[in-house]
């Protein structure tokens, strides 16, 4: 699974048994808001998805 923001992705996921967390590191994004998705593209067994759009703000650096 990956964590994007429309041009840049954040972090990757490896999910077990259906769960995965990760961290995005604030440096691959400059302070401000943004508007970030999850994408998995699907498997042999499960067909792909898209999350809702969830809003990230970055703070500072």
């Amino acid at each position: 699974m990956t964590i994007k923001e429309p041009t840049t992705a954040l972090c990757m996921i490896t999910l077990k048994s259906a769960k995965g967390a990760c961290t995005p590191s604030a440096e691959k994004l400059p302070v401000g808001t943004y508007h970030v998705v999850a994408t998995y593209n699907g498997s042999a067994d499960f067909g792909g998805s898209t999350s809702a759009t969830e809003t990230l703000t970055v703070a500072e650096q």
